[in-house]
C-alpha cells in the first residue's frame, strides 16, 4: 500500500528512478516496490521494463579477519552443507579464497564473506591500537565504563585447542594458562596475555 503523499509524488514524477531516464509519452509508468519488506515498501515511479528486470536483493557484508587463511575452510563447509542455496567463490588456490558469497531465499538475500587481512595487512592487535574511541561500538555499549570498554576492545585470547566439545562450553571458570597452548603456533600464550583474560574474565563473568 501507498500513502496519499506517494501517490502523489508517483503520479509528479518525470523519471525513473531505476534508470533515470525521463519517462515519455508512450512508456507505461509503473509503481516499483521493494518486495523483502510486506509495508512502507514504495520506492518510486519506474518504467515497466526497468521493474521487471530490477533484481531485488540485499548483499550482507560479513568481515573476518584472515579469512583467507584456516577460518574459511569450515566456514565454506558449513554453510554449502548445512544451509540451502548457492556458494560463489572467488578462489586465489584450491586452498586461499579471495571472498565467497552464500545466496539464500532464491538469490535475494547473500552474505559475502570477505577477507580485512586483504586490505588492512596487520594482526588485529595492532590494528586496534590505532582506532583511540570506536564511536559507533561505543554507543551500542554506553552502559559499559571506559575501563571496561577498553577491555572489550583489545584482542583476546582463545583456547582454541582446548576447546574440544560444547561440554567445555558450561565450565564455570577460566581454564587454566597450559589449556590456553596452540599446536597450530607450537607455543602458549604469555603471563601477560593470561592476566588480560582473567581481568576478562573476572569483569564479565
Amino acid at each position: 500500500s501507498m500513502t496519499s503523499a506517494q501517490e502523489a509524488e508517483f503520479h509528479k514524477a518525470t523519471h525513473c528512478h531505476i534508470c533515470e531516464q525521463p519517462f515519455k509519452v508512450e512508456d507505461v509508468k509503473v509503481r516499483d516496490h521493494f518486495h523483502l519488506t510486506p509495508k512502507n515498501n514504495y520506492r518510486g515511479a519506474a518504467h515497466n521494463a526497468c521493474n521487471i528486470n530490477y533484481k531485488d536483493g540485499v548483499v550482507i557484508p560479513v568481515v573476518f579477519h584472515n579469512l583467507g587463511g584456516y577460518d574459511s575452510h569450515f566456514i565454506l563447509e558449513n554453510i554449502a552443507n548445512d544451509m540451502p542455496g548457492r556458494v560463489d567463490v572467488l578462489p586465489i588456490t584450491k586452498e586461499k579464497y579471495i571472498s565467497f558469497t552464500k545466496n539464500l531465499d532464491q538469490n535475494l538475500i547473500k552474505f559475502r564473506f570477505i577477507d580485512s587481512f586483504r586490505f588492512m595487512a596487520s594482526s588485529l592487535d595492532t590494528l586496534a591500537s590505532y582506532m583511540t574511541e570506536f564511536p559507533n561500538l561505543k554507543s551500542e555499549f554506553s552502559e559499559l565504563a571506559d575501563d571496561e570498554f577498553n577491555l572489550l576492545t583489545k584482542k583476546g585470547v582463545y583456547p582454541y585447542d582446548f576447546m574440544d566439545s560444547f561440554e567445555k562450553f558450561n565450565f564455570q571458570s577460566l581454564p587454566e594458562q597450559p589449556h590456553f597452548y596452540s599446536r597450530l603456533e607450537e607455543k602458549n600464550i604469555s603471563s601477560k596475555q593470561f592476566a588480560h583474560a582473567q581481568k576478562v574474565w573476572n569483569t564479565f563473568k
